[in-house]
């Protein structure tokens, strides 16, 4: 057989049938094409139509371009929607803008679209929580305002009371908003504040 003369889809289907039948890919390039395997293989792949996964070379995804133009008039943004003919169950959504890329398989593209149709009240809430967050804490009484660190991993050891100690662990444990390490030094520092 001449692979020349075979359109790539037949070419790919005879030798994905080959490949099946438990045929090596040297195998069947050799005796049945004549040619070499990596004159074969770049010939399914050169156009990047087919790509072998596993023992089978599976078409890759069809690509539509829509280019919009911004008002400079200059393409900044891209999308691309791509299906994968082979199933028909795989897209993804690729947009690219001014080099960023974001791809959304399908299964997260109804996920998106609703996180999309709600971003107005998903930003409120965070703002929302934001906020709430602030006064919860200033209810509470507890704000740690400390200064920048000089030494990221300064460490120490101090002996403590016991009876103090047990107070101290609980208290943390209420406030896990707040590490131990934020929780002991701002008390020091309210301290020293407190009685310089």
């Amino acid at each position: 057989m001449d692979y020349k003369l075979m359109e790539l889809d037949d070419l790919a289907e005879y030798i994905n049938l080959q490949l099946e039948k438990g045929r090596n890919f040297t195998e069947v390039a050799g005796e049945d094409f004549s040619c070499n395997e990596s004159t074969l293989r770049k010939r399914l792949t050169a156009k990047k139509l087919y790509k072998r996964i596993g023992n089978k070379y599976v078409r890759q995804c069809q690509t539509i371009d829509d280019r919009s133009k911004s008002s400079d008039g200059n393409n900044n943004v891209r999308q691309s929607v791509r299906q994968d003919v082979t199933d028909g169950n795989i897209a993804e959504i690729t947009g690219d803008i001014k080099s960023q890329s974001i791809t959304v398989s399908p299964s997260d593209k109804e996920k998106f679209l609703g996180l999309i149709s709600n971003y107005e009240l998903i930003m409120n809430m965070l703002d929302n929580y934001k906020n709430n967050e602030d006064k919860f804490n200033r209810a509470n009484g507890l704000v740690v305002e400390l200064p920048v660190e000089k030494k990221k991993d300064f460490r120490i050891t101090l002996r403590l009371n016991d009876v103090v100690y047990e107070e101290f662990k609980e208290f943390a444990d209420k406030n896990k908003q707040f590490t131990v390490k934020e929780l002991v030094s701002q008390a020091l520092k309210e301290f020293i504040q407190k009685y310089k």
